[in-house]
């Protein structure tokens, strides 16, 4: 590889991570191309080497966004129960670091309700990232019974929506007490289907 290539590369990289860390604090409609390039050092002309059009750029950098998820998952304790694990992921994630430094964290609280009005290219990167974090947490959490994907499903949906929730809210006292709550209620996910409680009606 040319010192050119290798350059190429890490202006690459330093866009990509620009743009995942603003789509993430400011959403996709207030993310624009020129101050990403500035941000990152670059003119805004270059941005047509690296990337064909915004959306390329978008859907790289949110993927880019989703590792957070290797940190959130990893080093779980071996021995506990499954509802001791999802304990402390519902901890890890919920906590007032992660609300209050959206840039560095999970891309799902910033950008579900954006990416709904997106094209169906966005939608489907998006989807396909939640399924892979959903296969990631029943593989890491090891449920004992045949509701593995939902029960990942619903810790996703609990923890994404405490978050977006305690985002939203002026009230820093309630804002805490929507992280708590969420924290405690997810050991209960673990609990046996006796009354179809994975069952959409």
């Amino acid at each position: 590889m040319t010192d050119r290539e290798r350059k190429k590369l890490r202006s690459h990289r330093r866009i990509v991570e620009v743009a995942a860390e603003d789509i993430r604090t400011y959403g996709l409609g207030a993310t624009g191309v020129k101050a990403i390039m500035q941000r990152a050092g670059l003119t805004h002309g270059g941005f047509y080497n690296h990337f064909p059009d915004k959306t390329a750029m978008i859907e790289e950098a949110f993927r880019l966004a989703c590792e957070y998820r290797d940190d959130w998952l990893a080093d779980l304790p071996a021995k506990p129960s499954p509802s001791d694990r999802l304990q402390v992921l519902a901890e890890r994630y919920l906590t007032r670091e992660h609300r209050d430094q959206p840039g560095t964290g999970c891309p799902f609280p910033s950008l579900a309700a954006e990416i709904a009005r997106e094209s169906k290219m966005i939608r489907s990167v998006f989807e396909h990232e939640i399924n892979e974090t959903i296969r990631r947490i029943s593989e890491e959490v090891a449920f004992d019974d045949g509701e593995s994907a939902d029960r990942a499903l619903a810790l996703l949906a609990l923890c994404v929506g405490a978050l977006t929730l305690s985002r939203a809210v002026v009230d820093a006292d309630l804002a805490n007490r929507i992280l708590a709550a969420a924290s405690r209620a997810a050991p209960a996910l673990q609990e046996s289907r006796s009354n179809g409680a994975f069952t959409v009606k």
